[in-house]
């Protein structure tokens, strides 16, 4: 597959791709990959994203990124998320981002993960929470923290801590304080008139 050029491969129908062999995408040219469309993108055999490599990642075309299914994503080799972009993780869909391992997330650019959206973020697996590093929270939106749940919270890698500014941590508190029905505050209130 090397040699091929990003117009050859766009022109290439999605079912040429189904029987791909990871030995052939690893060697397809990483030029080559700026011609991928999300409908061939989404038949590729998860087992050749095992062998894409971060060139290949980065020259992928923002667009199809579309087409990723979570089971492809979940292969991926984490080193090929430092050359992630903005335009890519903004197309990438939530269902994908559901299956991130904490070596993965650990990968992504801070800048990268400040364009995250409620959706991908509310997606992201607890286990995938312990991949998070101080400056990618710094770059995080204070909104994507109003509706984490305190097990979510409790994931989260503590050196990523130091980049906590004090509105996210606010965020965080109003959020928990709003999710409090009358029901659990009647029973707060009983468990403090007992003593």
């Amino acid at each position: 597959m090397e040699g091929f050029t990003p117009g050859q491969v766009k022109v290439l129908p999605p079912e040429v791709f189904e029987e791909m062999r990871p030995d052939q995408f690893k060697n397809l040219d990483s030029k080559a990959m700026e011609g991928f469309t999300p409908g061939q993108v989404k038949v590729l055999p998860p087992e050749v994203f095992e062998e894409m490599h971060p060139d290949q990642f980065k020259n992928l075309d923002s667009k199809a990124v579309k087409g990723f299914k979570p089971g492809q994503v979940k292969v991926l080799p984490p080193e090929v998320f430092e050359k992630m972009h903005p335009d890519q993780f903004k197309n990438l869909d939530s269902k994908a981002v559901g299956v991130f391992s904490s070596e993965q997330l650990a990968e992504i650019p801070p800048k990268v993960i400040g364009k995250m959206n409620p959706d991908q973020f509310e997606t992201l697996p607890l286990a995938a929470l312990g991949g998070f590093q101080p400056v990618q929270v710094k770059k995080m939106k204070t909104d994507l923290f109003r509706g984490m749940a305190p097990q979510a919270f409790a994931e989260i890698n503590p050196d990523a801590f130091a980049g906590f500014s004090p509105n996210k941590f606010n965020a965080l508190l109003r959020s928990w304080y709003q999710s409090l029905n009358q029901t659990n505050l009647d029973l707060l209130d009983l468990s403090f008139s007992r003593r």
